[in-house]
This record gives structure tokens, C-alpha cells and sequence, in this order.
């Protein structure tokens, strides 16, 4: 065997390769809408920020939010597809799919008119001109993991979907 092809650091070696393919496996989740697998982003809920890598790869971008309050901090993850998953305590309590996501939440996606939606998903547990809120919408409350869901849906001024929130009802 050759000197050239003689690798002193197998661990190095095998090191880099890996990194090598991380640009790679960040994309994922585009490469999976792209090709029509779907993803569940409901069942991103409760996830913690390794797991949610372990999935999704790297987030494209990352960043704090402080609510009004002392205790809103949060750290969002965001990814190319639309797609902010809320950590707080280290655990996903919340997703966002913008009106610009391709994403299907629970049946719905961003774009679609309220009665489409509201035909699918039933009667909101509250209404306001542009904002539905369901409790446990298509019965994916967690009740083995220990918390509710719930659906906040965000209309646009034509009643079209605009932004979807799916988070956990405990916080």
C-alpha cells in the first residue's frame, strides 16, 4: 500500500468525513417537502433542541424572544421551509408555519380560506375576526407525554390562513 493512502488518525479521518456530510443532512427537511414526504411537525412537540437536530438537522438560523413578561424567554430555531419551533425549560412548546410555509399542520396549511379550514377541523373553541383557536385539534392532545395541545390560527384580511401556531397548552 502506498504511503499517500496510509491514514495515521483513523478517528481523525473518520471525523472529518462526518462534518464533511453535515452540510448535507442540514437539508433534510427541504429535500423531504421537495421530494413529497411530509413532515409531522406535530410531532416536534416536547422535543428537546438534540433531538429536534437529530430530526430536522441544523437550524438555518437561531434566536431569542422575550415576552412581556419575566418569564416569556424563548429561543426559536428557524428553518428554510417557514418552520420556528419556541423552546422553553429545553423542550419545543411551540410551533409556527408562516404564510409563506408549504407545511401541513393537523390537515391545514397556510393559505387556505377559513371555511375550508373550519370545514376540516370543525367548530373553533373560540373565534375573533381573525383568529381561531382549537383545544386538542384532531385529537393529538399528549396525553402520555403530559400535556394538551392546542391550534391558534392567524386570518389574513381575505379570511385566508395566514401563520399557525401549534403548541403545548400547559405553559
Amino acid at each position: 500500500m502506498s504511503k499517500i493512502l496510509k491514514i495515521k488518525y483513523p478517528a481523525l479521518a473518520i471525523t472529518i468525513f462526518l462534518y464533511s456530510l453535515l452540510p448535507m443532512y442540514s437539508q433534510s427537511i427541504e429535500n423531504n417537502s421537495s421530494a413529497g414526504l411530509q413532515l409531522q411537525v406535530e410531532n416536534l412537540l416536547g422535543l428537546t433542541p438534540a433531538e429536534v437536530v437529530a430530526k430536522l438537522g441544523a437550524p438555518e438560523s437561531v434566536y431569542p424572544l422575550r415576552g412581556k413578561a419575566h418569564w416569556q424567554d424563548d429561543v426559536i430555531f428557524y428553518y428554510n421551509s417557514n418552520l420556528y419551533l419556541f423552546f422553553f425549560d429545553n423542550r419545543v412548546w411551540q410551533i409556527r408555519c408562516d404564510h409563506r410555509s408549504k407545511q401541513t399542520v393537523v390537515g391545514i396549511t397556510p393559505g387556505m380560506k377559513k371555511t375550508k379550514v373550519r370545514g376540516l377541523l370543525g367548530k373553533p373553541y373560540h373565534s375573533e375576526d381573525v383568529e381561531d383557536i382549537y383545544l386538542n385539534p384532531a385529537g393529538i392532545t399528549r396525553i402520555e407525554k403530559g400535556f394538551p395541545v392546542r391550534l391558534r390560527l392567524i386570518y389574513d384580511k381575505d379570511n385566508n390562513l395566514f401563520d399557525i401556531y401549534l403548541y403545548r397548552g400547559d405553559y
